[in-house]
């Protein structure tokens, strides 16, 4: 005979805060399921969430669009070697940085493993790297011109992470001369870890343009979020501002079990918004590539709360800035949320 079940669903929708939580009790076997949950900054009367723009000062509503990225990145397929080299390169990095005492820019994180390495780019400061407890969140534009130019002819990641060690990567790909794709790397997933993959072409609605240190440049506004939802459950989320439609596209997130040591790494989480090559040297200045209004927001309240810090940028109080290698150099640099590297 099949067991009757009842549940209770508990909602929780805190309007002009942080989030809308949603969760199932089954009061039978006194266990909790976890339905998804949706974040929000502010939840209007008609219960449309809106998400804060720390670039632009203003709030913009939440699409939820996950279901039809899921299916793009399906059609997509799957590219078996750079997930190979991403990995690898990851797994390498964190043994060399758990050898160092302190990190040395130049020989643990920056170049291991050959080819390549960190091209440039800014890092947390060691006093802000683990200051959150309960949530985590990181806003960027990536100034990501369609081809990276130059002389590249293997992978170019423009890349960063909110602090959180099983958080999530949400990057801009380029492959050689190639058009540029937009991936997502979510470092709670068992298994395959690369869970989007957003073409050149589907891309065209979320690409934007700033005025940037005196030009015009190609943008893409990508905000990501670890917080925890439960006693024991976590959520990554990744948002794309969508440009033609002004709004913003929830396109991943993923719910998990883990504990704040959990997102504690010596290593994973540690940059804020890096280039990372795949070759020895580049010979050829690349198109300008780099970072925009670099932000960051802490939770430390209990889960359960709305409250969060304010959002502060990457300046030299919380982050430092490797320098260049590999030949890139450094067009310009306001320490360090704002910086272009060809």
């Amino acid at each position: 005979m099949k067991r009757m079940l009842s549940v209770v669903i508990v909602m929780t929708i805190i309007l002009n805060g942080s989030f809308l939580l949603v969760k199932a009790f089954d009061t039978d076997a006194g266990e909790e399921s976890q339905i998804p949950c949706e974040f929000a900054d502010y939840v209007d009367k008609e219960g449309n969430r809106y998400l804060w723009d720390p670039g632009t000062g203003q709030y913009k509503r939440i699409i939820n669009a996950e279901e039809e990225i899921a299916r793009l990145s399906a059609l997509n397929g799957r590219d078996y070697e750079s997930e190979r080299l991403f990995e690898e390169r990851r797994i390498a990095e964190k043994e060399a940085c758990s050898k160092a005492i302190e990190i040395d820019p130049q020989t643990s994180l920056m170049s291991q493993p050959a080819p390549g390495g960190v091209g440039g780019g800014a890092y947390y400061s060691d006093s802000f790297f683990h200051n959150f407890t309960t949530g985590t969140r990181l806003s960027y534009d990536i100034i990501c011109p369609t081809k990276a130019g130059g002389d590249v002819s293997n992978y170019l990641y423009l890349t960063g992470m909110n602090r959180a060690a099983k958080g999530v990567e949400a990057f801009i790909s380029y492959y050689a001369q190639s058009k540029l794709c937009f991936k997502i790397w979510d470092w709670s997933v068992t298994g395959d870890k690369l869970v989007v993959t957003m073409s050149h072409s589907q891309l065209l609605d979320f690409l934007g343009s700033k005025s940037i240190n005196g030009a015009t440049r190609q943008i893409i506004t990508v905000q990501n979020a670890t917080i925890q939802v439960s006693s024991t459950q976590w959520q990554n989320i990744v948002w794309l501002t969508n440009y033609s439609e002004d709004v913003i596209y929830q396109v991943y997130s993923h719910t998990y079990t883990a504990t704040l040591s959990d997102q504690y790494d010596s290593y994973y989480g540690k940059w804020a918004a890096i280039v990372e090559t795949f070759q020895n040297y580049y010979y050829q200045d690349l198109n300008v590539l780099g970072f925009n209004l670099v932000y960051v927001q802490t939770k430390s309240s209990p889960y359960s709360s709305s409250t969060w810090g304010s959002w502060v940028l990457l300046t030299n109080s919380v982050s430092w800035f490797n320098g260049c290698y590999q030949g890139l150099s450094l067009v310009f640099n306001s320490p360090n949320y704002t910086f272009g590297i060809k």
